[in-house]
């Protein structure tokens, strides 16, 4: 079963006393506010899209 964790830190989070219509958690580690939360697996998968992108652009910099 997945669990839900904040979009940015994929920290754990609680809900807003004071939401609006684009803001609706805070992340409890870096304090960001976020409209809806993800599962972990999705964190996972885009960290890993991430980091396959950063060492393209990297050897694309590099000329190869």
């Amino acid at each position: 079963m997945a669990n839900l964790i904040s979009p940015c830190c994929g920290d754990d989070y609680t809900e807003l006393d004071f939401r609006t219509e684009e803001h609706m958690y805070t992340c409890s580690r870096c304090k960001q506010t976020f409209e809806i939360p993800e599962t972990d697996y999705e964190f996972s998968e885009a960290a890993k899209e991430a980091r396959e992108e950063d060492r393209m652009d990297e050897r694309r910099d590099m000329g190869e």
